[in-house]
């Protein structure tokens, strides 16, 4: 178990060792990583509770996993399913058997019947491993993994379960589908006059209460989607602490109905392609580079487009699509990626394309049966 300085300094210095030989690895904030694991901090640790191995051979440290359990997805869901996440490790098969039959047996020590990973305690964090796009960095906050993890995860009984996407667009992509952004800025005038509608970006002053907005607006529509987890304000305020200081106002969007907002998008500036250390330690002067450089981020990442149940059939969607291309264009944003999608939203699915967006890297998240207590694994 991981306990103590050192064995939390093994734990986060394994990943550079892993990916040392990968051009495409970006080193996650080393600061954020401790953030997300800190009881004391993560609003996660109120109601779940998470351990923590590494495995050694030979006094090397050659892989490392975090068993969890999130009482809130078990009761929305009417499961019992325990999950691990933040899963390194090398290519071998017998080290990951270690770490996942230590994880089986403490979940099933607490009344777990199923085991579903990676995630990195929330689906809003780096979830699933990369099954095909290997040749490109990730963007911020999603994953990247090697292509081994796959027949890791398999050899332990793991078997796919759900596919998360992720799609790429250019402005050129964009440019050469005028006639569909021209149509989108018809249907989003139409709406404004007809439906009483403002959109507006985002008030940073007043962010707290943005906040909010964002928790009642991802409760709202996100409902139905696969894996949802109901937020609370403190999980939406963790959050946007880590977002705060690399959102664009101008680009986040909400549209409101007499006050009240009614759906959002949530573009954010890709801090991953900006170049620093491989390790991921952020230091004081680095910070402030990475701030002033900012500007120069061409790269971007639309999280979220959420619009309550109700109003899903009047086109709100396009309103959004259309003021977020038009004002990333306008900001010199170059190319986006729109992730992670479910791979049963065939509607949205539909509307990327359209738009010249094509898929480029697919994630499988994993689940498997738990054995009982003394029964080994199917392999």
């Amino acid at each position: 178990e991981v306990v103590g300085r050192r064995g939390w300094g093994a734990f986060y210095r394994l990943p550079k060792r892993i990916y040392a030989n990968d051009p495409q690895w970006v080193a996650p904030l080393l600061v954020e990583q401790k953030r997300l694991l800190a009881p004391g901090v993560n609003p996660f640790f109120r109601r779940g509770e998470a351990r923590a191995w590494i495995s050694r051979s030979g006094g090397t440290v050659t892989g490392r996993i975090v068993a969890f359990i999130d009482p809130t997805h078990n009761a929305f869901h009417d499961e019992r399913t325990g999950f691990v996440g933040f899963f390194e490790c090398i290519d071998d098969r017998a080290t990951a058997t270690a770490l996942f039959d230590r994880s089986a047996e403490w979940l099933r020590a607490r009344g777990m019947d199923a085991v579903r990973g990676p995630v990195n305690l929330s689906l809003v964090n780096e979830c699933g491993l990369l099954a095909s796009g290997f040749d490109s960095s990730p963007f911020v906050q999603m994953n990247h993994t090697p292509p081994y993890y796959l027949g890791l995860f398999e050899s332990w009984g793991f078997r796919p379960s759900h596919r998360l996407l992720a799609y790429h667009v250019t402005v050129d992509d964009v440019n050469r589908n005028e006639a569909l952004t021209t149509r989108l800025q018809r249907v989003g005038q139409r709406l404004l006059a007809r439906e009483g509608l403002t959109i507006r970006p985002l008030d940073k002053t007043h962010f707290d209460d943005e906040l909010q907005r964002v928790t009642r607006l991802y409760n709202a529509s996100m409902r139905e989607n696969w894996g949802f987890v109901p937020a609370d304000e403190a999980d939406i305020a963790f959050l946007g602490k880590s977002l705060r200081t690399i959102v664009d106002p101008d680009l986040i969007s909400f549209v409101d109905i007499n006050g009240s907002a009614v759906a959002c998008a949530l573009p954010v500036p890709d801090v991953n392609a900006l170049p620093r250390r491989s390790d991921g330690r952020l230091s004081l002067p680095l910070l402030f580079k990475l701030l002033y450089r900012r500007r120069t981020i061409t790269r971007l990442r639309l999280m979220l487009v959420g619009v309550v149940p109700g109003l899903r059939t009047r086109g709100i969607d396009a309103l959004l699509y259309h003021r977020t291309i038009t004002k990333a264009i306008e900001k010199g944003y170059e190319t986006a990626e729109l992730s992670w999608i479910s791979e049963g939203n065939a509607n949205l699915m539909s509307i990327l394309e359209k738009f010249g967006a094509r898929l480029y890297k697919t994630y499988f998240v994993y689940d498997r049966t738990l054995p009982r207590s003394g029964a080994a694994p199917a392999r």
